[in-house]
């Protein structure tokens, strides 16, 4: 075996040790007594680690974010043009990105992520019928209803390789180094996991 490689990993692991170790005797005499009030008063330790605290601290931001979410109308105008032949054709019109709806379900898909023929602009949306009016096609119905737009479903390790390669041409290796360094820098979860799957009572990451 490389003996650098094998020494590096030693000193990772007695630099996990002494700074878990450090830290939880810290946050326990610090913060064990608020951890009792606010939480269980049978506890007895706040541990800290380097690689659970920072995957901690994501879940919380995603929580944050999914109680202060607030849901957007959009408009979505569906144009079919009967022509002389007597047949029906979809007519779709273009809409300024800024404007356009994004659907984060088909972001890792490698398909066309917005939504067709849909806008947050009310106006635009209202302009595309006055025209239709103004001319010889004829809006039959307008309705409404209300959709859910699901995050994208998080990616274990295999899947994150393989999403690397296909995407971006990139070796298994050079995927993993870059998504530790995302990861240290604190723009990604814990890259090296099996499960997407998380306790639907508990948080959504």
């Amino acid at each position: 075996p490389d003996p650098d490689l094998s020494r590096s990993v030693d000193a990772r692991q007695e630099l996990d040790l002494r700074i878990g170790v450090a830290l939880t005797r810290l946050l326990t005499w610090r913060c064990v007594g608020i951890a009792r009030k606010r939480f269980s008063a049978s506890t007895r330790m706040v541990s800290y680690g380097p690689c659970q605290t920072p995957a901690l601290s994501f879940c919380v931001d995603r929580l944050n974010e999914i109680e202060s979410f607030e849901p957007n109308k959009y408009w979505k105008v569906q144009i079919d043009a009967k022509l002389s032949d007597g047949k029906s054709y979809p007519l779709s019109w273009k809409i300024p990105t800024l404007d356009a709806v994004e659907d984060t379900r088909k972001q890792n898909q490698n398909q066309e992520s917005y939504e067709k023929c849909a806008t947050y602009n009310q106006q635009s949306a209202n302009r595309v019928v006055e025209q239709a009016n103004g001319s010889d096609i004829v809006v039959s119905a307008l309705t409404k209803s209300s959709h859910t737009i699901s995050p994208p479903v998080g990616l274990n390790t295999v899947a994150l390789l393989e999403a690397g390669s296909k995407a971006m041409g990139m070796s298994p290796k050079n995927v993993m180094n870059v998504a530790e360094k995302l990861y240290s820098a604190g723009f990604i979860s814990y890259p090296r996991t099996e499960t997407t799957r998380y306790d639907p009572n508990g948080f959504d990451a």
